[in-house]
Formats: C-alpha cells, sequence, structure tokens
C-alpha cells in the first residue's frame, strides 16, 4: 500500500512540475511582452516630442517676436519724452 501511495505521489509531482514549468514559461513571455510593450511606448513618447518640436519653436519664436515689439515700443516712448520739441509746455 505504501509503494502504491509513493508511486501515486511521484506521478502527481511529476505533473505538478511540467504545470509550474509551462506556467513559468507562460510568465516570462509575458514579463518579456510588458517590458517591450513598456519600451514601445516610452518610444512613442518620445517621437511624439520631437514631432510636437518645429511648433514649439515656433510658438516661442512668435513669443519672442512679441516681446521685442512691446520692449522696442516702450524704449521709442521713453526716447520720445527726451525729445525737447515734443515736450509739452
Amino acid at each position: 500500500m505504501a509503494f502504491e501511495q509513493v508511486e501515486k505521489l511521484k506521478v502527481c509531482l511529476e505533473e505538478a512540475r511540467r504545470r509550474l514549468g509551462a506556467q513559468s514559461r507562460s510568465l516570462q513571455q509575458q514579463w518579456r511582452r510588458g517590458i517591450t510593450l513598456g519600451d514601445t511606448v516610452r518610444l512613442l513618447g518620445d517621437i511624439n516630442s520631437i514631432s510636437d518640436a518645429p511648433q514649439r519653436v515656433q510658438k516661442l519664436e512668435e513669443a519672442k517676436a512679441c516681446y521685442l515689439r512691446s520692449f522696442g515700443c516702450s524704449v521709442f516712448r521713453k526716447r520720445l519724452h527726451c525729445v525737447p520739441a515734443l515736450m509739452q509746455k
């Protein structure tokens, strides 16, 4: 009786080992896919940032031009006040 139980236990353990091996391979594949997916998402984000760069540069250039016009006008007004012919008496 004990010999039969040991044999059944060996069979059960062998089946469990095979199932765990298959499960382990499946988990490894899922882990690799997860890593690859994360890398792909990061790469797509980088590509998106690069593709948006020209529009961001253009907006910065427009803002700079607007600031320079405003600054130039204020400097011009200040200098106009220094012209004696334009001063109010």
